[in-house]
C-alpha cells in the first residue's frame, strides 16, 4: 500500500528553526519528524512511501537514504525546480 508524506515546505511557521534545517528533519524525541511519520505510516500497512522534496531537498534525501538503510521503502519526488502544490505529487 503506498502513502504521500509532504515535506517539501519551507516551513516559515517554524521561524528560525527552518532556516538551517527543514521541517520534516527537525528533531522530537531523539528522531526527526520524517522518522517519526515513516515509522506511523508503516505501523498503519503502508510499505511503499514516497516524500516531496524541496527545501533543503539534500538533506531530506540523505534522511531518506538513512531511514531506507532501515528497512523502509522510501522514494523521493523532486520538487526542487518547482513545487508541486498540494498532492501533486506522482503515486
Amino acid at each position: 500500500m503506498k502513502a504521500m508524506i509532504f515535506a517539501a515546505g519551507l516551513g516559515k511557521r517554524l521561524g528560525n528553526i527552518t532556516q538551517s534545517i527543514p521541517k520534516a528533519l527537525v528533531e522530537i524525541n531523539g528522531k526527526s519528524a520524517l522518522h517519526l511519520a515513516v515509522e506511523r505510516c508503516s505501523g498503519y500497512g503502508f510499505d511503499d512511501i514516497i516524500i516531496n522534496v524541496h527545501h533543503f531537498a539534500d538533506m531530506v534525501e540523505d534522511e531518506v537514504l538513512r531511514l531506507n538503510g532501515m528497512g523502509f521503502h522510501i522514494s523521493v519526488s523532486d520538487e526542487r525546480d518547482g513545487l508541486l502544490e498540494n498532492g501533486k505529487g506522482p503515486l
